[in-house]
């Protein structure tokens, strides 16, 4: 499928593509018209996969999945779903269309006012979405079985503020659940390092707890107006995450101070584990501070901020309320062909179609060598559109520790990366070897090939540590004492600190250049001894040993 492009009209079925307002990884977001009968209308968004992804059977289970979990979802504080199908092998999810922006954008004109949201606004938005949270958790099947949800990717650029007021969850694309047809393995990490749990940094299993522990980041930077994890290195972040390294400031308000670390708690089990007991100490803290909200006064306080993207919102409504097909509108069918916008069912189009007969006949009365032009132009509106055919990958690296240097060596290339690292436009079927190293650490090789089936790819290497063993060594009456690359002295005794391992000591009594070799092996621990006797009064050969100390 080509590239869709906002000065091209296409349709999706009975969905017009009208305006592109946003674009991730994975797909795009636009805002839509939805046609029916008898001149019905109406403004929705539609997420579809980017062109790149289109062909990807991966990706299409991944929409699939967003919108078999979704569609299970009904409250007023999560986004809602209306249509998910396939046009022209493009699969498509119709959403409610928020006139509004996302929390993102809100906290973000408020660090460069430098201006911090009052604590009854930001009170009020973690009430509505702990309860769209709470919903997405307790959710169970038409049976009463119980659905597991976990968004995953619970953070400010998924949470959609209307000009209203209202506050909806969205995004569930990467969320787990038992509907999903492809279950995240345990040790793959998706979501948002700047608003992940401990435990999904770490890529261990998850429950809704690690939502939870998301909302406090969220709640966090709603209060302080900055990220929990605030550095500008995504590497630090990473490592962050992992610690759950969220630094609580003393405040003179103990209620507050208590409900953040609660939810901030490194220890899934220290968290709140039920909502509702949260909103009820929300709900005491507001009452005890005297605070005083609802959606009426967070909509004024949002007209009050005069935000840009507030405003750009409500202009794409109404120019998806303004939209008027053309004559030469596309629409893709389940072929994956083009045809006229005659199939939809509209009075103002019926018109624009007569306006284009009345044309033809002008045409035609001018003289037949107009004809052929105009059955050519016919032709080529309905070729096939060629799939698109992946022969490129991505990989991302990762390393336990961050921050290890790592050669990434294919073909004829050579990268070096610290991690964490990204690389894309990867070929298939060509071995890709991974050198990481670290001071302290021992380094570490991988290999992986990137294939048509599993083109992006999530790499994650650990370096031991290193540990360091001492090792005393000691010659009767003296040699010199050598490892190769380690060590190499003309001492009596002496001690030496070595990373774990096998080494080969040789000792050599300069004097007659009698020597003697002996296998050192620290690789369980120490103290270790090395000793050799020359024997020097006599004709015996040397004699060597070393051990573990007693």
């Amino acid at each position: 499928m080509e590239p869709l492009r906002a000065n091209k009209e296409i349709f999706l079925g009975r969905y017009a593509l009208i305006k592109r307002i946003g674009r991730g990884g994975m797909a795009e977001v636009w805002v839509g018209k939805a046609h029916g009968g008898h001149g019905f209308e109406k403004i929705v968004a539609i997420k579809i996969l980017t062109p790149d992804k289109v062909t990807s059977e991966d990706y299409q289970r991944a929409l699939s999945d967003e919108a078999k979990i979704h569609v299970t979802l009904k409250h007023p504080n999560i986004v809602d779903i209306y249509d998910f199908n396939f046009e022209a092998q493009n699969p498509y999810l119709v959403m409610e269309y928020v006139e509004g922006m996302e929390l993102r954008g809100i906290l973000k004109e408020l660090r460069q006012k430098q201006e911090a949201m009052p604590v009854s606004v930001a009170c009020f938005m973690i009430l509505e979405l702990a309860e769209a949270l709470k919903h997405t958790h307790e959710r169970c099947s038409d049976t009463g079985k119980p659905l597991s949800i976990v968004h995953r990717d619970v953070s400010p650029s998924n949470i959609l503020i209307s000009k209203e007021g209202q506050v909806k969850l969205s995004d569930f694309g990467i969320a787990k659940s038992v509907l999903q047809s492809d279950v995240t393995q345990v040790g793959q990490i998706k979501g948002k390092f700047r608003y992940m749990s401990p435990e999904q940094a770490h890529g261990h299993a998850i429950d809704h707890r690690s939502d939870i522990f998301s909302l406090g980041l969220v709640f966090y930077e709603l209060l302080l107006g900055r990220p929990a994890y605030d550095d500008s290195q995504e590497s630090k972040i990473y490592e962050m995450a992992r610690n759950g390294s969220v630094t609580i400031p003393d405040t003179s308000n103990k209620q507050q101070t208590k409900i953040l670390k609660k939810l901030l708690s490194v220890d899934p089990q220290h968290r709140y584990s039920d909502l509702s007991v949260f909103q009820k100490d929300i709900q005491d803290y507001v009452s005890d501070q005297h605070l005083e909200f609802n959606r009426q006064s967070v909509r004024a306080y949002l007209q009050g901020l005069q935000l840009h993207q507030m405003m750009e919102a409500s202009a794409y409504r109404q120019e998806a309320e303004n939209w008027i097909p053309s004559p030469s509108s596309q629409i893709l069918d389940e072929t994956g062909q083009i045809s006229v916008l005659s199939q939809i069912n509209s009075p103002k189009k019926r018109y624009s179609i007569l306006k284009l007969a009345m044309a033809m006949v002008a045409l035609f009365s001018v003289g037949l060598v107009s004809i052929p032009l105009l059955v050519k132009k016919e032709r080529n509106s309905s070729i096939q559109l060629p799939p698109i055919t992946r022969t490129k990958g991505s990989l991302q690296i990762s390393t336990i520790p961050s921050e290890a240097l790592t050669k990434i060596q294919y073909a004829d290339t050579t990268i070096v990366k610290t991690t964490p690292a990204s690389l894309f436009d990867i070929p298939f079927n060509i071995p890709i070897t991974l050198t990481s190293s670290k001071k302290g650490y021992k380094t570490q090789e991988a290999k992986v090939i990137l294939n048509p089936k599993d083109h992006d790819q999530i790499l994650q290497i650990t370096l031991p540590e290193i540990k360091m063993v001492p090792v005393y060594f000691s010659a009767d009456p003296f040699a010199e004492v050598s490892i190769p690359n380690f060590i190499s002295k003309s001492e009596t005794s002496f001690q030496q600190s070595l990373p774990d391992g096998k080494y080969t000591v040789t000792f050599v009594y300069p004097p007659s250049g009698k020597q003697i070799s002996t296998i050192l092996d620290a690789s369980q621990g120490g103290p270790m001894s090395c000793r050799a006797d020359m024997h020097i009064d006599n004709t015996e050969p040397a004699t060597a040993n070393c051990r573990k100390k007693p």
